[in-house]
């Protein structure tokens, strides 16, 4: 195996593994977002873009 070959193999489990993560893990997924009475997926967002209100 080639260099090239194993790198594009990291860079394709990472980002298999960022997309698992926001579909299924964490507050802010989006399992956890969505609503089964009203069958929808209803995000969050903070406007004032940072958690500490800077």
């Amino acid at each position: 195996m080639s260099l090239e070959e194993v790198l594009n193999l990291v860079k394709d489990y990472l980002k298999i593994s960022k997309d698992l993560s926001m579909l299924l893990e964490g507050k802010g997924s989006f399992i956890n977002c969505y609503n089964p009475t009203t069958h929808r997926v209803h995000g969050k967002v903070d406007t004032l873009g940072a958690v500490t209100q800077r």
